[in-house]
C-alpha cells in the first residue's frame, strides 16, 4: 500500500498516542486546522512545515515521505519541490532553522570548491569527469535546498522569483548592454 504524507503523519501521530491538539501544542500552532488539512490531504506541506511536523512527532522527514520520493525511478518526473521534500529527509533534525541556514551556506561554499577543484585538475592533465561533476552539482543543489528549507521557501518559488527577475531584466533574451546598465534596484 502506498501512503500519502498525510496518512503517514496521522499514523505516526496515532502511534505516539497523540491527538491533533497534542500535536498542535508541540508545534506551537494556534489550532489544529493545519494538521487536520495535512492529514486529510488538503494541504501540500512546505518542507519547513514538514520538518516541524517530523520534530513534533519525534521522527525524521524521510519517514513521512512517500516511498517513491525516496528512490525515484527514471520514469518519474521530479519537481523541484518534490526534490526539496525528498532532500529534507537528510537534514539533521537537531539543527535549528538558523543552524540549517548556516550549514547550507557553508556547505554550498564547500561544494562550489569541490566543483572548482574538478576543473582545476584539468590543468594538471586530468580529464573532467562528467559523472563526478554531476554528483557535486547535486550536492550544491542539496545545500541550496537546505537554505530554502531553513528560510521557509520552496525551490519552485525561488526559481520563479529568479525567472521573473531575469524576464524583467532581459525581456528579449540576454543583451550585453542591459547586463552592464541595470535599472536601479535590479540585484
Amino acid at each position: 500500500m502506498i501512503y500519502t504524507i498525510g496518512q503517514k503523519v496521522r499514523n505516526a501521530r496515532e502511534a505516539k498516542g497523540m491527538t491533533t491538539k497534542d500535536m498542535a501544542r508541540k508545534m506551537r500552532c494556534k489550532d489544529v486546522s493545519f494538521i487536520e488539512a495535512l492529514e486529510s490531504g488538503k494541504l501540500d506541506p512546505t518542507t519547513e512545515y514538514l520538518h516541524d511536523v517530523a520534530q513534533a512527532l519525534g521522527t525524521t522527514v524521510d519517514r513521512l515521505l512517500p516511498r517513491e520520493w525516496l528512490s525515484p525511478s527514471p520514469s518519474l518526473h521530479m519537481t523541484m519541490n518534490g526534490y526539496q521534500q525528498a532532500a529534507a529527509r537528510s537534514i539533521n533534525p537537531a539543527l535549528t532553522k538558523e543552524e540549517m541556514l548556516r550549514h547550507g551556506l557553508h556547505g554550498l561554499s564547500g561544494e562550489v570548491g569541490e566543483i572548482h577543484s574538478l576543473f582545476q585538475k584539468v590543468y594538471q592533465g586530468h580529464t573532467l569527469d562528467p559523472a563526478h561533476l554531476k554528483k557535486e552539482t547535486g550536492d550544491a543543489l542539496w545545500m541550496i535546498s537546505e537554505i530554502c528549507t531553513a528560510m521557509g521557501w520552496t525551490l519552485e518559488d525561488v526559481a520563479q522569483t529568479n525567472i521573473d527577475k531575469l524576464l524583467a531584466r532581459f525581456p528579449n533574451g540576454f543583451e550585453v548592454d542591459k547586463s552592464l546598465h541595470r535599472k536601479e534596484g535590479d540585484v
